[in-house]
């Protein structure tokens, strides 16, 4: 199942605001939202937004089981299901955008808490480890978590694959980018959103 659909059944429930939904219609759409097949994508978008550092499997369980269940009056899912306006678009864009939000705050707990702020050197000493020679192929346990987006990502050709990783999965900004390049910093930029926009593109084939 691609992370953006669902049961026949579901597509009506969006249509109306989520505080209008029956208890059924609750209960459906959190159970397809954990769907076994949905949930591995779920975990990696989780694991990827809480870190740096990367989080282990257990702490990026913990995190999600922790914006699903928090302690409240309600949950913390169930107000944010009480909160959706179809006008504000798809729901899983609407669940997606609360859940990064969430993961950031919490990265940033965490990482002040424990005194793990992360430097840009060892940050980039992290994901020399994860993406050696940037190739995201080097780390199956990865792959198995996001294979799609790992997949689009070294579709790339070098220099964008490259320049991809670097600003989005390392703490680089256009002009380190250009400097190690050799080229100018609008043409670093410049080659990053082509690449993003190859990445979208082939995402939307998956998801």
């Amino acid at each position: 199942m691609k992370l953006d659909e669902w049961p026949p059944d579901i597509e009506g429930s969006f249509q109306k605001p989520g505080r209008d939904w029956t208890d059924k219609e609750r209960e459906r759409v959190i159970s397809s939202l954990f769907d076994k097949s949905r949930l591995p994508k779920l975990l990696a978008i989780t694991r990827k937004h809480l870190g740096p550092p990367l989080p282990s499997p257990e702490d990026t369980e913990n995190a999600l089981y922790d914006f699903c269940g928090s302690k409240s009056e309600f949950g913390y899912l169930d107000k944010l299901i009480n909160n959706y306006e179809p006008k504000q678009g798809r729901f899983l864009a609407y669940f997606m955008v609360a859940l990064k939000n969430f993961l950031h705050r919490q990265g940033a707990e965490f990482r002040k808490q424990f005194g793990q702020e992360v430097s840009l050197v060892s940050a980039q000493n992290d994901r020399d480890e994860i993406l050696p020679d940037h190739n995201l192929n080097s780390r199956p346990d990865l792959l198995s978590e996001c294979e799609e987006v790992i997949d689009c990502i070294n579709q790339l050709p070098t220099n964008e694959r490259k320049a991809f990783i670097d600003y989005y999965f390392e703490p680089h900004s256009y002009a380190d980018i250009a400097a190690e390049m050799k080229i100018t910093e609008a043409n670093a930029r410049q080659i990053c959103h082509r690449a993003r926009a190859h990445v979208t593109k082939c995402l939307e084939q998956h998801f």
